[in-house]
């Protein structure tokens, strides 16, 4: 065969690859738009009007919904796999349970711990001193005496307040419960000889001084400090220097103002700047920092 004739028959075998290869393409267009249109006429037909189309697919949806419940409730796979969760879940919750508990139980814990110490004994118009409650006596400053526990603390303030320039001394501090009573007893006549009731005397001076039974000086745990340039008990006090160093001071030896300017609702005593009670000095420090007199403290 010649050069022409093999170009000629390859041309024609190419373009016969070529026509049928159109042809392929022409038909499988024409199937598939004729197809097209069968499927659409199809679901509008099962859809029925416009309207109902909506609701067509919230069936199908709710229908493909059900599915895979019933799938996930038949499929032990899944069920396995919400089990782990669930149980960490119930683990978190045991845990959190348990450490509120044992919250609960630390606070009840110390506050039984705090009762129970002698250095906060809470004594004060509505709790009187303990029944039968005695005292080992040191005597300090001035022959003063007071609880011989706090006796070195109180030594070593009044050293250190002196040595920062002030001038404090102890007018008051352990008393007997037969003392206490005279000194309530001398307060109702001198309100009576001012022309008060008996009613009258008899608050006013328990505004002023501790009912019998009542005084935190019983304990040996109080004492009254005053300026020597100032040796009236007033609220004039608070403005000697000898005061405001105590204020600021006295928490580290374990000593805590008492009777606050703005606790005497609580305390049921008027402000008394020289008044200072020994709670030690790791009770002084969360009084001082936290602002709370002792039945603020012992309440939390």
């Amino acid at each position: 065969m010649s050069q022409n004739g093999m170009d000629t028959g390859s041309r024609g075998y190419w373009l016969i690859i070529l026509l049928l290869s159109t042809f392929i393409v022409v038909l499988g267009a024409g199937t598939a738009s004729a197809l097209l249109p069968a499927r659409a006429d199809t679901a509008q037909e099962a859809a029925g009007p416009e309207e109902s189309i909506g609701t067509a697919d919230a069936a199908d949806a709710d229908h493909a919904e059900a599915r895979q419940t019933a799938a996930a409730e038949d499929d032990p796979a899944v069920e396995a796999e919400s089990e782990p969760e669930t149980s960490l879940n119930h683990a978190v919750q045991a845990v959190s349970d348990a450490a509120g508990t044992a919250q609960d139980a630390l606070e009840e814990a110390e506050r039984r711990r705090r009762a129970e110490d002698w250095r906060l004994i809470l004594v004060n118009p509505e709790h009187k001193a303990p029944e039968g409650y005695t005292v080992e006596l040191a005597t300090v400053d001035r022959g003063y005496q007071v609880d011989a526990r706090c006796a070195e603390e109180l030594t070593q303030m009044l050293a250190d307040c002196r040595s920062a320039g002030h001038d404090p001394i102890i007018c008051s501090a352990f008393r007997e419960h037969s003392y206490q009573e005279q000194l309530f007893q001398n307060s109702i006549w001198n309100f009576r000889s001012r022309g008060y009731s008996e009613a009258e005397a008899i608050e006013l001076t328990s505004q002023e001084l501790a009912v019998p039974g009542t005084s935190e000086h019983e304990l040996g745990l109080a004492v009254d400090i005053v300026s020597r340039s100032h040796q009236i008990l007033d609220k004039a006090q608070e403005n000697t220097g000898t005061q405001k160093w105590l204020m600021e001071n006295s928490w580290k030896y374990g000593f805590v103002l008492r009777y606050p300017t703005d606790r005497t609702d609580i305390t049921g005593i008027i402000y008394e700047p020289w008044h200072y009670r020994y709670v030690g000095k790791e009770y002084a420090k969360e009084m001082y920092e936290k602002d709370l007199c002792l039945e603020e403290y012992l309440a939390e």
